[in-house]
């Protein structure tokens, strides 16, 4: 096998996180996952992985009941720059800032339905753990903001907690 040799001839071991987490907010709870990836040959200071994940979330009812509204379906996806940093020896700060795309599609009680475009931003706050060795648990929590224009999802704010693997 060939070895990847970065600009200083150190080696390139990329960096692989797979997450899975819970989310409690304000307004939904639901379960996330998360791909990390950064080629990076050192992991020291500042670096910039991208992020493949998605999300399963329950909107509480009580912000849409009001409005006659019985079911709610939101179809995103999220892009965004998610620079991480560690602070301490193997703690790292992570300072997701996402742009979210999509529709949302409202069905009220005569069983009308509207879709409506899906704007938002989506930051997020968090401390991983992540191991010095080439395999092993990672461990996170964070807290998270959603600010959207859905008609009956405006606003989220939470926590979450992620574990995973290191590979």
């Amino acid at each position: 096998l060939q070895k990847r040799l970065d600009q200083q001839g150190q080696q390139v071991i990329p960096l692989n996180l797979l997450l899975a987490g819970y989310v409690a907010g304000s307004n939904a709870t639901g379960w996330m996952f998360s791909y990390y990836r950064s080629s990076k040959s050192s992991h020291k200071g500042w670096f910039f992985p991208w992020r493949l994940g998605g999300e399963f979330l329950q909107i509480e009812s009580q912000p849409f009941a009001r409005s006659g509204i019985v079911e709610v379906r939101l179809n995103y996806g999220m892009f965004g720059i998610c620079p991480f940093r560690e602070i301490t020896d193997r703690v790292y700060i992570n300072l997701d800032f996402m742009l979210l795309v999509g529709a949302e599609t409202l069905t009220d009680r005569i069983d009308r339905q509207s879709t409506n475009l899906l704007l938002g931003i989506a930051p997020k706050q968090s401390l991983y753990f992540i191991p010095d060795s080439r395999y092993g648990l990672v461990v996170g929590f964070g807290l998270y903001q959603r600010l959207l224009t859905s008609e009956v999802y405006k606003n989220d704010f939470g926590f979450q907690v992620e574990a995973g693997f290191k590979f």
